[in-house]
């Protein structure tokens, strides 16, 4: 433990040694993938990326120009088996991978290359769209083979495998993520940093320690700091009346057994007998989104803001997640449904149920934008991002201050920093 020149124990049941560099880079003290991974985990991660960018450029890409020569190299299903309806909503989600998923991905591997805290955040995004696509998929061939007959394909062989090959890696890489959050919070629990970073992000329990901290910075960054704060308190409190619209509006749809009633909630509506076929199958794309909505985006939400409740090290990685679904999900169904009307002249829709339809989506994905916004700013002005900086400062203050009143200052420096 550090000791002031009166030779007192300034800490003396926290060690105060700065976090130690890892061998994989950065230090212990920064979550993520940046942190206590062999080089084996870097390379996988680099490798399954690009390979899955690689994929999504070449079959996505090309299934926007000419999604018969798509079909025709196997990279999606053809109009036969899927119709054009099924052409029209696959096109929406190319669009959505376009946008979000493909970008996510690739600066992601970068900054992830780079050994860059930031990569974290883009590279848990697109596992999670990862498991929340993967999941659409198989609720959307279950719906759509129960609906019509028009519908070849089901879930079987490479359609239920490759989403399931999906989906595992994806989940790993979010509990890999959650367990390294976990992970370094104890090892920031050793160190002064901990301490300064978050009693300069928190207001801390004790005042003089409080204002010891507080002149390890400067008022421009403590003002970044608590505007930051502000911002993430706002957004918590909009997720949790997310949460409660999202399941007011995607359970009924999911456990409803009246087919009339459930494509009157999302405004899709059947005229003749041909275009009947074309919209159940438009509704069982936009049933996949509602089911990946209640079994997944939904009940992680929850967890992620219950997390938060309960001061769990891990609750950041669970909102990420969460946030980079809810941009990602309404992609598909909103633009899926403008080609579907392109492509199929006489297809109706209920107007006022497509618009509170369009107003959920909205929401979700302007909170889901927002958040990711957050993290990425918080982890550039957040002291934890610049420990270099912020521990010598730190170990500094607390020599000059503890002179003076020594006995006073040390035992309510050791009191606070086992109570953060």
């Amino acid at each position: 433990s550090h000791r002031t020149k009166r030779g007192r124990t300034s800490v003396s049941r926290i060690g105060s040694q700065p976090p130690k560099t890892m061998r994989g880079g950065g230090s212990e003290t920064e979550p993520g993938i940046c942190t206590k991974q062999s080089q084996r985990i870097h390379w996988a991660v680099q490798v399954i990326g690009w390979i899955l960018v690689l994929y999504l450029c070449v079959g996505r890409g090309l299934s926007l120009f000419s999604y018969r020569k798509a079909s025709a190299w196997a990279f999606v299903e053809s109009n036969k088996d899927i119709t054009t309806a099924g052409v029209a909503m696959n096109k929406g989600g190319a669009i959505a991978d376009v946008l979000l998923y493909i970008p996510m991905i690739i600066v992601g591997l970068i900054g992830h290359r780079l050994k860059a805290r930031w990569s974290n955040i883009f590279i848990l995004g697109a596992a999670s769209i990862t498991v929340s696509s993967s999941l659409a998929w198989l609720f959307t061939i279950a719906r759509a083979r129960e609906l019509t007959p028009a519908w070849k394909i089901a879930c079987t062989g490479s359609h239920f495998l490759a989403p399931i090959l999906l989906i595992s890696p994806g989940v790993a890489y979010i509990v890999y993520m959650m367990v390294a959050s976990w992970n370094a919070r104890i090892a920031l629990e050793r160190s002064f940093f901990w301490a300064y970073a978050r009693t300069g992000y928190y207001k801390s329990a004790n005042k003089d320690v409080g204002r010891v901290l507080d002149t390890c910075s400067n008022d421009t960054l403590r003002l970044r700091l608590t505007n930051l704060d502000n911002a993430e308190t706002w957004f918590i409190s909009c997720a949790w009346l997310l949460l409660i619209i999202a399941t007011a509006f995607f359970a009924p749809i999911y456990f409803e057994n009246s087919l009339d009633k459930e494509r009157e909630r999302v405004g899709v509506l059947p005229n003749s007998s041909e275009h009947n076929t074309l919209t159940n199958i438009c509704f069982a794309y936009i049933y996949g989104q509602v089911a990946v909505g209640v079994t997944y985006l939904i009940p992680l939400l929850f967890v992620g803001l219950c997390g938060r409740s309960m001061g769990a090290s891990w609750w950041r990685i669970v909102l990420s997640a969460t946030a980079s679904v809810a941009a990602y999900l309404p992609i598909q169904p909103v633009v899926g449904m403008q080609y579907a009307r392109s492509m199929i002249p006489r297809l109706e829709t209920d107007r006022v149920g497509e618009a509170i339809w369009w107003i959920i989506f909205a929401l979700l994905g302007l909170w889901g934008l927002g958040w990711i916004l957050i993290e990425l700013v918080r982890i550039v002005v957040s002291p934890c991002g610049t420990e270099k900086e912020q521990f010598p400062l730190l170990k500094r203050c607390i020599i000059r201050e503890g002179e003076g009143e020594e006995a006073k200052f040390d035992q309510e420096t050791d009191d606070a920093l086992l109570h953060l």
